[in-house]
């Protein structure tokens, strides 16, 4: 994926299909869901250095909003990246995600960190974005703003939810169930530098 980044402009429409399908909502199952979240949060709090907070206390806030009975519920996949995104290489287009073993239904946009995680690449340097990232961040926002039919409220909490993805794929790593939470990486390692990176105010959408 990330040879041909242009590809990511493609998956809008993964995404936009994803936001008008939710999965039926079932009290239980939010409850759980919602405990889940908080118990993640807290960790991360407790865990994670204090230039962090910020970002935690945003995602903290609009937590309500996100496990409320209007906002969609979806399936997530655990680790959307460039290995799991099949693209056809003449079209461009996507033929398949592959990897969903350790998928969970979570509120929609968790895996929206793989856009900006496409546009760019870690090197010795830290975290550099390609020279095109501004220019395909704008159209994929502005192109599933438009599939998705999205209200400026609704792309608002969208990014809430990209930064809480971002906080639970790259502040905690764990064995395929939260059960197997093994603890926050370690300050020397790549995934704070991915953290600093991806938390960053992302722009959604064109003015």
């Amino acid at each position: 994926m990330r040879g041909g980044v242009a590809n990511m402009i493609n998956t809008q429409s993964f995404f936009a299909n994803s936001w008008q399908k939710s999965v039926p909502t079932d009290p239980k199952k939010l409850i759980a869901i919602a405990g889940e979240c908080n118990t993640r949060l807290s960790y991360l709090y407790d865990s994670l250095p204090e230039r962090f907070t910020p970002a935690l206390d945003e995602v903290m806030g609009c937590l309500p909003t996100l496990l409320s009975q209007t906002y969609p519920l979806v399936l997530t996949h655990s680790d959307l990246n460039e290995m799991n995104i099949l693209v056809n290489t003449k079209t461009g287009h996507i033929t398949g995600i592959v990897d969903w073993a350790d998928a969970t239904i979570l509120p929609f946009g968790f895996t929206l960190y793989a856009l900006d995680n496409a546009l760019g690449t870690m090197s010795s340097r830290g975290w550099q974005y390609f020279r095109n990232a501004e220019y395909l961040r704008d159209e994929f926002w502005w192109r599933f703003e438009q599939l998705a039919k999205l209200s400026k409220s609704d792309m608002g909490t969208i990014q809430l939810a990209r930064k809480a993805g971002v906080l639970f794929r790259y502040g905690i790593p764990y064995n395929s169930s939260f059960t197997g939470m093994v603890g926050v990486y370690g300050a020397g390692g790549d995934d704070y530098c991915y953290l600093d990176a991806l938390l960053a105010p992302s722009k959604a959408g064109r003015e």
